[in-house]
């Protein structure tokens, strides 16, 4: 009877290997690009500047980005 339930459990098992769980940081938080706020309209234009540049992306994900960006942008000055 054992037996039988052990081997149900097997066939039943994932593949797939088990999710790593999220990394817990201690101590201040970690600044990103995305958490941080732009330092003035200068770090905005060169981070918008050095997206449109990025040929490495395609144009739709580019384009993603740049919304991002700029509601980034506009949350930050209260728009």
């Amino acid at each position: 009877m054992a037996e039988d339930i052990r081997i149900a459990n097997r066939r039943n098992a994932s593949t797939k290997p088990a999710a790593p769980a999220p990394t817990k940081v201690r101590g201040r938080p970690i600044a990103t690009p995305v958490g941080r706020p732009f330092k003035n309209t200068r770090d905005f234009q060169e981070q918008l500047i050095a997206l449109r540049a990025d040929k490495s992306k395609t144009q739709r994900m580019r384009n993603a980005e740049e919304a991002k960006l700029i509601a980034r942008r506009r949350q930050q000055l209260g728009g």
